[in-house]
């Protein structure tokens, strides 16, 4: 199929890339950093952040899921009002002696003060962790957890009083084989959150990828067959596997990033899975049980060439503020982190327009993803995790664990201009961009509650880290959460706020980025408007309800039922 769009649409696609080349070419000079500023985010202590590091359980063999690991949450286990922080990690196979390595949970108790309540809160899995996914799955208003492993997955039942429940066996979760990201989601509109689960490859651990030289090397996704994705559907508590009878299992890809969102704008909650080496593939919601995918006709699957990429990560926004969700995918090092802009239903790779494809970012390979306006200028700004899959040459300085040098690469913070061009942050300053380790997952959320948006990495063999904005000309903002009478949060959900003479529109959906789960309240820049007008939610049931406007710079919680009805 990609053949056949190819040469249909050659004389157009080879057009166009000798313009965008010269775009991308003219944009290493027209983007310049602006660093009057100073630095963007400072990193935390070791006092300031959680005692945790990913060990990706390295054996030396070259087994593939150490080269792709680290997931992790940001979630309010407890109800306090403070982000909280899940950690996945490593299983060695073959050292029987060595303690297990169990996955961490982190609660913040003040703010900048971890305590790892890992075997109280009995969370403490010793699978080999890829993603995870924080919702309230049985609606009893607390926080669940369902962790992706290469091996079995587990769904934790929060009990309410600091305490999980390993409930996988009697709500029949039967997923095995090698499961990556997850996204929790209403795809029936019942109130009850599902599930879909991203799968990789059938991988072969006998089967080995010499590189070039003839050295042992970790495989790539083309070495094994794909795999099909995995949707649940919560019937009460209990999910049945509806993979089948939806339409989900009928593509088979090496499935890695997953986001939802509203496509038509039906009311109807779609998937988009970014594949790695396949074409992505995008489900839309048909409304009676069943999922079509739509990304090629909807110009999703394919980058403007024609071709599938390595698709990793995947992080979801509005860059030009039309109320359509973009896409941006990271990918494989000689192809751009992808921007696919959306209009009317359909997608454009607007990568190099957008200055996405400059000859440094290819460089790269991109893993975890975040849209956050790290100034409060309401526009939408980008921060890439970076790290190799392939050897290359040592960016480190000889710093860090020596098996992993020949893969860390630095990260990269994107800025936007206002008109959806972005330009790559440069500072030696600059805590996230310094930092040269091999890393995965990316979270973005207000971890201090001041406000703005901070970042957490997840590196191989490497510290947590946490990096608080700092920026010293931030605008003004507004944090919003959204309920319903049960106190469950409503995925799925488009909140639109109306001040002065701009609109911004975010979707409700910590569902994001590379093996992790986000922090779900909506962070909006205001800049120097001191009032907000209106806010208008229109929730996943169909129906749209406006609330009063008021005061800036505060966490507003929006309960459904609670506003003006409006017809959507």
């Amino acid at each position: 199929m990609v053949n056949l769009f190819y040469h249909a649409n050659k004389h157009a696609l080879l057009t166009a890339f000798v313009a965008l080349i010269a775009l991308a070419c003219a944009g290493e000079e027209a983007h310049k950093p602006d660093v009057k500023n100073g630095v963007i985010f400072r990193e935390a202590g070791p006092d300031r952040r959680p005692d945790f590091v990913f060990n990706a359980a390295v054996e030396h063999e070259k087994w593939m899921p150490e080269s792709i690991g680290g997931g992790a949450a940001l979630l309010d286990y407890n109800g306090d009002g403070l982000l909280d922080i899940y950690c996945l990690n490593g299983a060695y196979r073959s050292q029987k002696n060595v303690k297990p390595l169990m996955n961490r949970l982190f609660e913040q108790t003040d703010v900048g003060k971890f305590i790892d309540v890992t075997e109280q809160s009995g969370v403490g899995n010793d699978g080999y962790g890829m993603g995870v996914a924080a919702g309230d799955i049985d609606n009893d208003g607390d926080v669940d957890l369902y962790v992706a492993n290469f091996g079995p997955d587990v769904l934790y039942e929060n009990l309410g009083d600091g305490r999980f429940r390993d409930i996988s066996t009697e709500a029949a979760i039967r997923v095995d084989g090698w499961s990556a990201s997850v996204v929790m989601l209403d795809v029936n509109q019942d109130d009850q959150l599902d599930i879909y689960v991203t799968r990789y490859v059938d991988y072969d651990a006998n089967f080995a990828c010499p590189d070039a030289a003839g050295q042992p090397e970790y495989c790539g996704p083309k070495a094994f067959p794909g795999m099909a994705d995995v949707l649940l559907l919560n019937e009460g508590g209990r999910f049945r596997d509806i993979s089948q009878a939806s339409g989900i299992s009928s593509v088979r890809a090496a499935g890695l990033g997953v986001t939802i969102l509203d496509v038509n704008r039906d009311g109807l909650t779609d998937i988009f899975v970014a594949n790695d080496g396949d074409p992505n593939v995008l489900w839309q919601n048909q409304g009676d049980g069943t999922f079509r995918d739509i990304a090629l006709q909807s110009g999703a699957a394919l980058n403007d060439l024609g071709r599938a990429e390595a698709g990793m990560g995947v992080a979801i926004g509005d860059v030009d503020n039309d109320a359509d969700e973009d896409l941006l995918l990271t990918h494989f090092r000689r192809e751009s982190n992808t921007l696919y802009k959306q209009s009317e239903g359909g997608f454009t790779d607007h990568s190099n327009q957008a200055g996405l494809a400059t000859s440094r970012l290819l460089a790269f390979t991109g893993f975890g993803a975040a849209f956050l306006d790290v100034d409060h200028d309401g526009d939408l700004d980008l921060a890439f995790a970076n790290g190799r899959v392939l050897r290359g040459k040592d960016l480190t300085g000889g710093q860090g664990p020596s098996h992993w040098r020949p893969y860390a690469e630095p990260n990269v913070l994107m800025l936007n201009d206002g008109s959806g061009q972005f330009s790559e942050w440069s500072n030696p300053d600059e805590a996230f961009t310094s930092a040269v380790e091999n890393t995965r997952g990316l979270l973005s959320g207000d971890i201090d509650n001041d406000g703005d948006l901070d970042l957490i990495t997840i590196s191989s063999d490497a510290p947590l880290r946490i990096y608080h904005n700092v920026h010293a000309n931030r605008g003004n903002w507004l944090l919003i959460d959204l309920k319903d009478q049960a106190n469950r949060p409503l995925v799925g959900s488009m909140v639109s706020v109306w001040a002065g003479s701009e609109v911004q529109h975010r979707w409700y959906n910590p569902g994001y980025g590379y093996l992790t789960g986000q922090d779900p309240r909506l962070h909006f820049g205001l800049g120097s408007t001191t009032t907000v007008d209106s806010i208008r939610v229109s929730w996943p049931s169909q129906t749209a309800e406006t609330y009063p406007g008021g005061e800036v710079n505060q966490l507003r919680t929006l309960q459904r039922g609670k506003g003006r009805p409006i017809n959507r």
